[in-house]
């Protein structure tokens, strides 16, 4: 019998879309049919892909901003606005369900699900809030500006998925953590299969690729000087407005695909996003990471990478200068990646345990 597998995905930026298109190549390999109900960047990405049935576009959510920045306060004024749309969603939602009748449903950071189809479709949610929650504490010296989007919504994260979601497929990057648990299976880095790469570069590219988010906090490229010791590409945003075109600094927009540029950088400059984090560093390529402000998961995500030696943190104003000092630590941060243990292939670990959920709920009926 071949298992449905229906996908939920938050579309605000690409990185829910590129590590569930990692788990559905997987479920694809294993003969799942699939369909993705997603939005806004998600459906740009995900279109045309021969392992996706259908999609199905819904509204999307996102954080409420000010000044092009994350705001909880906006976020919370605009939860009326979010509720009318999370109906509006919930109701496409149950259609969609009527006529795909999927085995098992997984979301991705999308919440139209309800505790009231729990128990009729398994629902197995792609999250990692509990790292989060953990390393938060764990860090020492944890900056008061992100506290209120930590308490305000990944705190929440934790409390719902805890309560809805029959199982949680955690990815970590740091393999010394341990935090799984009944409800939360700990699996490595999920990422296409492209992005793995065994060992860090021997020699240097001279090349820099800044990959800044697909979403609207996304940082704000400024650079200023007029010569650098290697070439720059940008992937993510097209040059701004008034750019004085430099030969060393090349902008490439928003790309399907990364990994021919990715592959041959010596450092990558990216956004704190645990899915663009995690194929950098999966690649084994030395990384300078510029979380969003205020965001929590951003920031834990830049400490574990300069806790494991493999990069460094900046912010908008700082990442120039420290893009140039990090390039002249490319050894110190490949030598720290020979020295961490081997990780798991997080996209077939949770595909097997969605095609072993299904069958098991299958069988129970």
């Amino acid at each position: 019998m071949t298992i449905r597998v229906l996908f939920l995905i938050n579309g605000l930026g690409l990185g829910n879309s590129t590590r569930c298109l990692a788990i559905i190549d997987e479920l694809s390999k294993l003969g799942a049919t699939i369909e993705v109900v997603t939005s806004g960047n998600g459906t740009w990405f995900l279109s045309n892909r021969a392992q996706i049935s259908k999609i199905h576009k819904s509204e999307p959510f996102h954080y409420g901003a000010k000044e092009g920045r994350i705001s909880i306060l906006k976020t919370f004024k605009e939860l009326g606005h979010t509720l009318t749309k999370f109906f509006r969603n919930r109701y496409s939602l149950k259609k969609i369900i009527e006529e795909f009748c999927p085995h098992i449903i997984v979301p991705d950071s999308e919440y139209t699900f309800t505790r009231a189809q729990k128990g009729k479709i398994p629902l197995v949610a792609i999250n990692n809030s509990n790292v989060v929650f953990f390393s938060f504490f764990r860090f020492s010296q944890t900056p008061r500006s992100i506290w209120a989007q930590f308490f305000g919504v990944e705190l929440l994260d934790l409390i719902f998925h805890k309560i809805v979601s029959d199982l949680v497929i955690s990815p970590a990057l740091d393999q010394s953590l341990s935090r799984s648990s009944k409800k939360f299976l700990q699996v490595g880095p999920i990422v296409r299969n492209l992005y793995q790469r065994k060992k860090p570069l021997d020699q240097n590219r001279k090349r820099v690729v800044i990959m800044l988010s697909g979403s609207i906090f996304g940082t704000q490229l400024r650079v200023h000087r007029q010569n650098y010791p290697f070439e720059i590409d940008v992937i993510g945003c097209n040059a701004p407005a008034g750019w004085q075109s430099r030969d060393q600094i090349t902008f490439h927009g928003k790309l399907l695909d990364t990994f021919w540029l990715l592959s041959q950088a010596d450092l990558v400059v990216v956004n704190g996003g645990f899915s663009a984090v995690s194929e950098v560093f999966s690649m084994k390529i030395p990384m300078v990471v510029v979380p969003v402000p205020k965001h929590s998961e951003q920031w834990v995500n830049g400490q574990t990478i300069v806790n494991l030696g493999v990069g460094v943190m900046a912010d908008e104003a700082s990442l120039e200068e420290v893009m140039l000092l990090a390039y002249e630590q490319l050894d110190d941060f490949r030598n720290s990646y020979r020295t961490l243990q081997p990780t798991m292939n997080g996209a077939i670990q949770a595909a097997r345990k969605i095609i072993s959920l299904a069958k098991a709920s299958l069988e129970i009926k």
